[in-house]
């Protein structure tokens, strides 16, 4: 999780999110039911909420210059995680939390 100044109650809600992962997954799995959450990064779509600052040049720039893959992820990038989540060579995964950032969280 990055934290940045004047952001205090997004990284809080996150946290909440990322420990309800973890706690559901010790309840829940005796009844074989797996408990994980993708945490994507920036990525760009035409979202009307990027409005004004989602393809702002600097912005992007000064954001991609921080991402160790240096590209942002895409929604393929996000899908790909979420059907291999879904699918039998993940039945051992559980109570886990898998960034598609490009690295951005482990900088």
């Amino acid at each position: 999780m990055v934290c940045a100044p004047q952001r205090s109650t997004y990284g809080i809600s996150k946290a909440a999110l990322i420990q309800m992962v973890r706690m559901l997954a010790v309840e829940w799995g005796p009844k074989n039911i797996r408990i994980n959450a993708i945490a994507p990064g920036r990525l760009l779509t035409d979202s009307p909420s990027r409005a004004g600052i989602g393809f702002n040049e600097d912005y992007l720039t000064n954001m991609l210059s921080k991402i160790p893959l240096g590209r942002f992820a895409s929604a393929e990038d996000v899908a790909t995680i979420a059907a291999f989540l879904a699918g039998p060579n993940a039945s051992s995964i559980t109570g886990q939390i898998i960034p598609v950032d490009g690295g951005l969280s482990a900088a």
